[in-house]
């Protein structure tokens, strides 16, 4: 079964009492008393509270280099933790087809069940995703048109679903969840696990508070992933008293940031555009040269390429061009030999022109994909009412627009370019 998921943001069934500010003080005091009856320090760290919202900030001062956290080993939830438990252990015996994000949900949900040791932990997490796309409508979807992101989601909530199926086929009628519990356990684990290594073994592990530290491109906060004697934070850089603690998840593009996190970064510098190219047949001259550039999509060649038009990936599409536009090897010339595939230079004026046409080609079938221009994302995202999922989604498909508007003024650039020194 791989219907697309349809849940209420709202749905969680155990949502206990966190609508009251006063109610998620006490759960957030709760575990702080509780981290630190565990072992667990954080001598210059806290967490402010509001309204649908919280953010770890320096309680005092901290200085380059001091630590900043530390959550003791036993404190981990693992993937191995919940392979090992009892609801891991049934799954692993039925030989169903779940993924290690699935266990773990499948261990949280079970867990949200039943009091444990980790409830001053799991009262804390989030009971919704409102802006997370595995509980977006396909009204609100449908903000994604043209996009490569919304492949990327309908994957993601296909898997879930079909993962959900696997379980209640395998798992005791007492044991089985809805799904709704399991997307939130799946959230959870996409949203915030870290990768770590303990005695050199990589996992992936829920981390009580230090969870809690937001995403930035610029951070004050680093975090080492060898955590054989726990995991550790320390300031990369002196950090003002009350100044949000944060650090970086990773270098990625919104669309995977939105995908996977639920969120997306305005502006962000690493977004990618997917430009689709005519396939070489197999009689081409450069079809075993260009066989590893870029990946096969729906028939046609797909690149992501980054607003750089001299990154790797960018360079792979010109070398694709370029390669696709030859039609005999005797058109390379003396001199055009190329060691790197990946690193094709302009071959001659005609080739470049037949590939520059290409990609003009390429961009604008991509840019009418979308049912908005750049300049129409543009005023949507200085409309003040536009809630904060939606203006994700724009954000999103507006970068992609950004990047294909700049590869198709390069393609129009140097076509205008040869086309007037033939003329000359």
């Amino acid at each position: 079964m791989t219907e697309n998921i349809q849940v209420p943001a709202d749905s969680f069934p155990y949502d206990g009492d966190l609508a009251s500010i006063d109610s998620e003080k006490i759960k957030m005091r709760n575990l702080i008393a509780w981290l630190e009856e565990q072992g667990a320090t954080f001598p210059s760290a806290k967490i402010e509270t509001g309204p649908g919202w919280r953010e770890a900030r320096a309680s005092a001062p901290i200085k380059a280099g001091s630590l900043i956290m530390h959550i003791p080993k036993h404190l981990f939830i693992t993937t191995e933790d919940a392979k090992a438990s009892e609801i891991g252990r049934l799954i692993a015996a039925s030989n169903c087809d779940i993924s290690d994000a699935g266990y773990m949900a499948a261990h949280l949900a079970g867990m949200k069940r039943q009091s444990s040791f980790w409830d001053p932990y799991l009262n804390v997490l989030p009971n919704s995703f409102p802006d997370h796309p595995d509980f977006l409508t396909e009204p609100d979807l449908e903000y994604l048109k043209g996009s490569y992101v919304l492949r990327i989601i309908r994957r993601r909530r296909n898997r879930l679903a079909y993962e959900y199926e696997q379980l209640r086929s395998c798992l005791p009628k007492e044991k089985i969840f809805m799904r709704e519990e399991y997307a939130w356990g799946k959230c959870i684990y996409f949203t915030r696990t870290f990768t770590v290594k303990i005695s050199g073994v990589k996992t992936n592990a829920l981390i009580p508070l230090a969870d809690m530290l937001d995403h930035s491109a610029s951070p004050n906060a680093l975090w080492g992933s060898e955590s054989s004697r726990g995991f550790f934070f320390s300031a990369v850089k002196n950090i003002e008293i009350n100044e949000a603690l944060t650090i970086s998840y990773w270098r990625k593009c919104s669309g995977y940031t939105l995908a996977y996190f639920g969120f997306c970064l305005e502006g962000c510098p690493d977004n990618v555009a997917e430009i689709a190219l005519p396939p070489m047949g197999p009689d081409h001259p450069c079809f075993e040269d260009a066989k590893n550039l870029g990946v096969e999509r729906n028939g046609m060649r797909a690149f992501r390429v980054p607003r750089d038009f001299d990154a790797i990936d960018s360079r792979a599409l010109f070398s694709y061009l370029r390669l696709s536009a030859i039609t005999h090897l005797s058109d390379i010339g003396a001199g055009n030999a190329w060691s790197d595939i990946g690193q094709v230079g302009v071959i001659n004026d005609t080739n470049e022109l037949s590939a520059m046409t290409a990609l003009g080609v390429a961009c604008r079938s991509a840019l009418k994909e979308f049912d908005t221009s750049e300049a129409e994302d543009d005023i949507l995202l200085r409309d003040d009412t536009l809630s904060q999922k939606l203006r994700n989604l724009v954000q999103v498909r507006r970068g992609e627009k950004v990047i294909l508007n700049d590869f198709l003024n390069l393609a129009e650039t140097t076509i205008s370019a040869l086309v007037a020194d033939v003329k000359r």
